[in-house]
């Protein structure tokens, strides 16, 4: 590993890869095709590079049609990272800086964790090589640039999603029972009913307007009679409670569900009277049942490791809390791996306490404070002991902000990209630098030592638990049944720093 790592970060030419292992990386969605960023562009300039350099690519892709600026919901982006980590490779060839990540905080750390397997990133339309000297300036203005752009095309359709909300019409695909209708020059704006997948709407419908079945049950009996949603898949419980929640079939539209801004209307969609009146009977239902899942607080279970802070450390994708019913009829609260088809890492699922119980016992029991605390805290704040992470970050962007000016100068850049593009590198250099009259010193230490009685506490609830995590820490790290690594936020970490000289990492990552 170290002597591919000294290889990579020496080699300065791309004739210096002849002959390593390639795979390449395809990321396309409806926009990008329509703007020249398609996927057969992408694989025919990957495979010229290829072959042009001498290296070993051999038709190894990762392959995916997904939009935004986040990587989460990128599933081909999660398996190749762990090939990386697995050393399956040595060179990722990808068509453009954008089709790697669109916003810089995805873009350091998946090229810092890529570096650190000894996996080198080849951008063929830019002619970069990620983190080399000679490519830094220009790497940093791509990224920044390409973050920008995602931003206003993010804005664009938002805007246009409004105003399609405002005019009565409903976002998103189609639910099963219901297809678009063509409007004028081809766009499609109304959602109308599909005569081939309403007798399916029907027969969900009804049956679950019975009582008789839950969501896992309901989905078994449509997928034994033949029944497929409308992508013509087998239902899943997650699919039946997506449409049995949809508000579509009361003939409403909303705008941003479950968030503070959360607005709904009338939409201008027909929904036939039979199907309303079910939907309406599902709903009485489905309150019946949740009443089973309740505590007698009122309250739902909440799991204080859920919802992103806990993640798998072999294939990143995050855990999620579920009430279990044991062989003896008992509930028991789990947490599920979210994996990844290709992740080994067993077993599927634990008990959620036994996390709980390691985050407080394992990492915050003895958690104590050297004398001369806070002004070894206060010296590394200030940057006398800033990570090689954060140097390289803050040396990055002052770069890139010195190549926009010699730009700007030159006149290739107008006075409104300079301005714009300026003052975006500028709220990243505020971000990367944390100043020191932000955090409360005080009040941080002094939670971090009163953590364990906090987290063990009787009457703490399950939902202060999970605001104190997540006031702490940014992710848990779990592989199998252990707690391996913990990330705690920004201001705590000089704390951890200066804690562990006393109490020692307890064999796990921090």
């Amino acid at each position: 590993m170290l002597w591919r790592l000294s290889v990579v970060f020496s080699m300065a030419t791309f004739e210096d890869f002849k002959g390593l292992r390639t795979r390449g990386y395809l990321r396309d969605s409806t926009r990008d095709q329509r703007e020249g960023f398609g996927p057969a562009l992408q694989r025919h300039a990957i495979q010229r590079f290829a072959s042009m350099y001498g290296l070993d690519l051999h038709d190894h892709w990762y392959e995916e049609y997904v939009s935004g600026r986040s990587v989460e919901r990128r599933r081909e982006f999660a398996r190749m990272v762990g090939d990386a980590q697995a050393g399956a490779f040595d060179v990722l060839l990808c068509f453009h800086t954008s089709r790697f990540a669109r916003n810089r905080e995805d873009a350091a750390a998946y090229k810092r964790r890529l570096a650190r397997s000894g996996v080198t990133i080849i951008f063929v339309s830019q002619g970069i090589i990620s983190g080399t000297h000679e490519h830094f300036v220009a790497e940093g203005v791509f990224e920044v640039l390409d973050e920008s752009r995602s931003r206003e095309i993010g804005r664009f359709v938002g805007a246009g999603l409004r105003q399609k909300f405002e005019a009565g019409l409903a976002n998103g695909v189609p639910p099963l029972g219901y297809q678009n209708e063509p409007g004028p020059a081809g766009r499609r704006v109304r959602k109308v009913p599909d005569p081939r997948t309403l007798p399916v709407l029907r027969a969900l419908l009804g049956a679950y307007a019975t009582g008789r079945y839950s969501y896992r049950s309901l989905a078994r009996w449509l997928n034994s009679r033949g029944m497929r949603t409308r992508l013509g898949k087998p239902f899943t419980k997650a699919a039946v409670e997506e449409i049995l929640a949809n508000r579509f079939f009361a003939g409403q539209i909303v705008w941003h569900p479950g968030r503070p801004d959360e607005e709904v209307r009338t939409g201008i969609h027909d929904v036939p009277d039979d199907i309303r009146e079910l939907w309406n009977r599902c709903q009485s239902v489905r309150s019946r049942n949740a009443t089973r899942f309740v505590h007698q607080s009122g309250e739902r279970r909440v799991y204080p490791l859920s919802g992103g802070l806990a993640i798998c450390d072999a294939c990143e994708t995050d855990y999620y809390g579920q009430r279990h019913k044991e062989r003896d009829g008992r509930f028991t609260r789990r947490l599920h791996h979210n994996r990844d088809a290709r992740c080994t890492v067993r077993p599927r699922s634990q008990r959620a306490d036994l996390f709980e119980n390691q985050l407080a016992e394992g990492i915050l029991k003895d958690f104590r404070l050297p004398r001369g605390w806070k002004a070894r805290v206060l010296q590394a704040l200030r940057g006398d002991f800033e990570s090689d992470r954060e140097r390289a970050e803050l040396a990055r962007l002052s770069r890139a902000l010195h190549a926009l000016r010699r730009q700007h100068l030159w006149g290739d850049v107008s006075d409104a990209e300079y301005k714009q593009e300026r003052d975006q590198i500028r709220a990243h250099l505020r971000r990367v630098d944390i100043p020191v009259a932000n955090v409360d010193l005080n009040r941080a230490g002094q939670l971090l030592s009163d953590f364990h009685g906090l987290w063990t506490h009787a009457g703490v609830t399950d939902r202060q638990r999970r605001d104190l995590a997540r006031q702490v820490f940014r992710q848990v790290r779990i592989r199998g049944d252990r707690i391996v690594a913990v990330t705690p936020r920004r201001e705590y970490m000089p704390l951890f720093a200066a804690a562990l000289r006393v109490c020692g990492g307890r064999g796990e990552r921090i």
